[in-house]
């Protein structure tokens, strides 16, 4: 019995294309990953915290420019009412100054999705597997959730620490870049009040 040449050619070429079609259909893990973890990340309120750790560095270091200020103010031993009035207007001044300027450059400099890329995704997809992800969205009274709960500390520590690397000498270069160019725009005009 003699095999057809078509029919093998139809089998062959039905193989193949049943192999590549398999190969294209089938799912992209890391693709999956991301997907399940972008949608964590909706169900945490990821950005929410984002924000809220953001606005901690705005508070913390607008405190810093506050001091910087204050350690020139400190160079007027005695001063008449009417000098303090008007260096604590210039002072005022360059703190909303200060403030504005850090805080657009900030969200400029570390965004949420640089964040989440950079810091929340590693954490997580260390911590936790696509399986137990999906859990947590669907969540906490699973053990999955449970797991969730009891790893939050390390999670955010590890957060930071990852934060800190990723972001803390361009958050310092910044904080410096910006609390220079405004001390050295307030100094000029401490300096005539001062000799006034």
């Amino acid at each position: 019995m003699m095999i057809d040449k078509k029919f093998c050619f139809i089998i062959i070429c039905s193989f193949v294309s049943g192999v590549l079609l398999t190969a294209c259909t089938a799912k992209d893990p890391e693709a999956e990953k991301m997907a399940v973890f972008e949608k964590f990340m909706q169900a945490t309120q990821a950005q929410t915290q984002y924000q809220q750790m953001m606005s901690t560095i705005e508070t913390q270091t607008q405190n810093r420019f506050v001091s910087r200020l204050r350690q020139q103010y400190r160079m007027f031993n005695v001063i008449t009412q009417e000098k303090e009035a008007k260096i604590k207007a210039v002072m005022e001044e360059a703190q909303n100054i200060f403030a504005a300027k850090f805080k657009s450059q900030l969200y400029d400099n570390i965004t949420f999705s640089d964040v989440k890329g950079k810091v929340y995704y590693p954490v997580f997809t260390k911590q936790f597997n696509t399986s137990e992800l999906k859990s947590f969205i669907t969540f906490y009274e699973s053990p999955a959730g449970k797991k969730l709960i009891a790893q939050t500390p390390n999670i955010m520590q590890n957060t930071m620490e990852i934060f800190n690397r990723q972001y803390g000498s361009r958050l310092n270069d910044l904080i410096h870049s910006i609390t220079m160019e405004e001390l050295q725009k307030v100094k000029p005009e401490l300096e005539k009040i001062k000799n006034f």
